[in-house]
């Protein structure tokens, strides 16, 4: 049998080693466009029991929510967020901060952090009103009261910015905070809760994000 020469021979493990390197790297994008996720929701319990893909019809929405958190382990959550390279971040929370004692101006710090962050980070960020309690729960209607001033501060700070608010509790509460039927706990939110609330910004996901969501 005549063997082919050493320099072919070497030619074709080149090739077949390039060959095999081509077909491993990774699609279009890259790994970051991978694992990017258009839209984040970034927030505490309430927005981590949402079954957020689900309640607004799309595949590129990241549910980060985190059970207990305060404004500040949201801050610090950030830099994981932004390198998900989302288009835009809705923001939710506030009410940890406030059951422990956490002042009105040092939340509303916090999250005007969030905001300037995600700018410089190329990313739309928008601020969701920060939800009553019942005022069936332990000091309610004092938790409500310091919820109220911090909104107003929030609806001041995204006007100061350029930035979207969107208001929840006019959909989702009345003069005695969270609807019995929006709520499991007096806190947390019932499934008619969580469709309420997708419903109150759905059309500003639409337009922000365009009406689907497909993954890279």
């Amino acid at each position: 049998m005549i063997s082919a020469p050493p320099v072919l021979v070497c030619l074709a493990a080149a090739l077949a080693i390039a060959l095999l390197g081509f077909a491993l790297l990774p699609p279009p994008g890259g790994t970051g466009s991978r694992n990017r996720r258009d839209l984040v929701m970034l927030g505490d319990s309430l927005t981590y029991r949402g079954n957020w893909s689900g309640l607004l019809a799309r595949d590129d929405v990241l549910n980060r929510g985190v059970d207990g958190d305060t404004t500040a382990d949201m801050l610090g959550r950030l830099p994981a967020v932004l390198r998900r390279l989302p288009r835009a971040c809705f923001i939710m929370g506030g009410i940890n901060d406030i059951s422990r004692d956490v002042s009105i101006p040092e939340i509303e710090r916090h999250v005007a952090l969030m905001v300037q962050r995600l700018r410089e980070g190329g990313v739309r960020p928008v601020l969701q009103s920060t939800l009553y309690v019942s005022c069936e729960v332990i000091d309610g209607r004092d938790i409500n009261g310091r919820v109220a001033e911090l909104n107003r501060r929030l609806i001041r700070l995204a006007k100061e910015n350029g930035v979207e608010f969107v208001d929840l509790n006019g959909a989702l509460c009345d003069d005695r905070g969270l609807k019995p039927a929006y709520t499991v706990d007096g806190v947390h939110l019932s499934a008619a809760g969580y469709r309420t609330w997708a419903a109150r910004i759905a059309p500003l996901v639409a337009r922000t994000m365009g009406t689907t969501g497909t993954e890279d």
